[in-house]
């Protein structure tokens, strides 16, 4: 099957189900993405509605409003998704190909009807001939019980699809005196697309998915830091203790000039640009590595683009060397006059600090040499053991060169390094605080609009997007899906007896199935205070499964989900005071 992988970098599925099957609901749970709000898309066909998001390499191609009763409405919509399967080309056009079809079935109306099922049938006629695998989708699966039993039915019948996966696509509760009924069975929608899909649309299928894994980090700008240092000074070992990931700059690198490299981790907000091999015993060499280095900084700079600017130097010099080298003093000294109007902060990091001691006098050392450094930090990276008949030398210092960096890095990638290092939660808890208090102010001017229930259909999302951008800087994976229920139960805890039932019935109308709207508007008072308590207890939350005396799945607990609204009606009470 040939195919030109470069031209490839869009992933297209197309969604059929009746109006009401949770067709929106399912695709946002899916792919994390505010994708289906009304009004987004463009018309493909009379009916058929291609719905894209920038900086996600995902199309939908929606089939609002499929009714199969009306016959010649039903015959019509087959026509048009026949000539929309025919549009792309396996060989040919492998952007615009329809990769994979999600038919979507309410389990909650206990059947497939006879009309549905010879839909179907031709449908899979129609897909068959353009290899396009249909997976049927049982939507609103509020009975796992029933839901199986609908499964069984249409197995019996060999129903021609390729896969049947019940989900229940967001947690579920009818009243509160009911218990919540947790979703269930996106996992497995996203094992059943992957072994349906070609290897090469699999891959772009994953891309998409993990980009909602990974917190939202596409949203976050790129972040970009030279790593200067002698072979062996320990340039990976920190720069993975940083940021907890895979960042070792060994043999994967991009070759950028004859001595720079740079490494741009999947789906990771930074891109390393290392200096390997930096031997500075010839005049030559060390003439080399300051021009190349010099002149990168300079032509990124002239991009005038934030993203591609160097927006800080790592120098980091080995502290077991026991002193500082004339030739590196000297390097540090040319490289900052040569990239003066860059601006580029230097941190020079002593590494392998082995003995706080040794380090402390080599800090006093060259704090005397009035280097043209913006900070000077010793750091053990890691816990290092010499033998068993030691004890164990603590890692320390990374604390520090975290609060350095973000003291001297430039305002606009500072949220990319607190998101994206693992260090100091102080510094996390000081971001998203301010993401709080950005929301807040938000909700405020929502609450004051003067457009009768525009709040009702504006806060919960902003409140929902204030909590993606917290759940980023933490880099705790949660569902979308996950943090809607959050915020919906917050608001319900408190609505009686806080805020009214009106906020309640505003906020439900965003749960499926719940309700709508009963009237009234959220003051700007109370719509800031209801944010600004979220958001603290969102973050205390964080706090704890990033420390460890919580994990994520505590969540889906009765008990987890009980001290959550226990600590949001705290935080509503001491905003009162």
């Amino acid at each position: 099957m040939k195919k030109d992988e470069n031209e490839f970098s869009k992933l297209n599925i197309l969604v059929i189900g009746r109006t009401g099957v949770g067709k929106s609901t399912l695709i946002n749970s899916m792919f994390g993405s505010n994708l289906t709000q009304v009004g987004i898309g463009v018309p493909v066909t009379q009916t058929i509605r291609k719905i894209e998001k920038d900086g996600v390499p995902l199309a939908i191609y929606d089939t609002p409003g499929l009714e199969l009763s009306d016959r010649n409405g039903s015959e019509d919509m087959m026509v048009q998704i026949t000539e929309l399967l025919r549009k792309g080309d396996w060989n040919k056009k492998l952007n615009e190909k329809i990769h994979c079809i999600w038919y979507c079935v309410s389990a909650s109306a206990f059947r497939v009807d006879a009309e549905e099922k010879a839909f179907i049938q031709k449908l899979a006629e129609r897909s068959r001939k353009c290899s396009v695998p249909i997976v049927l989708v049982l939507t609103q699966g509020f009975s796992k019980k029933r839901t199986g039993e609908i499964i069984a039915d249409l197995r019996r019948e060999q129903l021609p699809v390729c896969k049947m996966i019940p989900v229940l696509a967001q947690d579920f509760q009818v009243d509160e005196g009911f218990p919540i009924i947790k979703a269930y069975g996106l996992d497995e929608l996203d094992a059943a697309t992957q072994d349906v899909l070609p290897t090469f649309v699999r891959e772009k299928f994953i891309e998409v998915k993990k980009g909602k894994e990974m917190g939202q980090n596409e949203k976050l700008p790129k972040l970009n830091i030279m790593v200067v240092g002698k072979t062996g000074v320990g340039k990976s070992t920190l720069l993975n203790s940083l940021f907890g990931e895979n960042l070792a700059i060994t043999g994967n690198g991009k070759p950028i000039t004859q001595k720079i490299r740079k490494f741009e981790p999947e789906g990771f907000p930074i891109s390393i640009y290392d200096t390997p091999g930096m031997e500075l015993d010839g005049e030559h060499s060390a003439e080399s590595l300051l021009n190349e280095v010099t002149k990168l900084i300079q032509d990124k700079m002239k991009s005038n683009d934030i993203e591609q600017a160097i927006h800080c130097i790592l120098y980091c010099i080995n502290t077991t060397s026991s002193r500082f080298e004339e030739s590196e003093s000297d390097f540090l000294q040319k490289l900052t006059v040569n990239t003066s109007q860059c601006n580029t902060p230097v941190i020079l990091v002593l590494t392998q600090s082995f003995s706080k001691k040794k380090a402390e006098e080599m800090l006093n050392e060259i704090r005397k040499m009035t280097l043209p450094v913006r900070r000077v930090v010793p750091v053990l990276a890691q816990d290092y053991e010499i033998s068993e008949d030691f004890p164990t030398i603590k890692a320390f210092g990374l604390d520090k060169l975290v609060e350095a960096m973000s003291d001297v890095l430039p305002e606009a990638v500072r949220d990319t390094f607190v998101a994206m290092q693992i260090v100091n939660l102080d510094a996390k808890h000081a971001s998203a605080q301010k993401t709080v208090t950005a929301a807040a102010l938000a909700a405020a001017a929502t609450g004051a609009a003067p457009i009768p229930f525009s709040d009702a259909a504006l806060l919960v999302p902003a409140q929902v997007a204030m909590l993606v951008r917290i759940t980023a800087i933490y880099r705790i994976p949660i569902q979308k899906a996950a943090l809607t229920t959050i915020a919906t139960a917050a608001v319900g805890t408190v609505g009686t007896t806080i805020l009214g039932k009106t906020i309640v019935s505003n906020a439900l109308k965003f749960i499926p199935g719940v309700g709508t709207v009963a009237g009234g508007a959220i003051s700007a008072t109370t719509a800031a205070a209801l944010t600004t308590a979220l958001g603290n207890t969102y973050i205390g939350l964080m706090t704890k499964i990033a420390r460890g005396e919580m994990k994520t799945t505590d969540l889906s607990t009765k008990e987890g989900q009980e001290a959550f609204k226990r600590e949001f009606k705290a935080q509503m009470k001491a905003g009162k005071r």
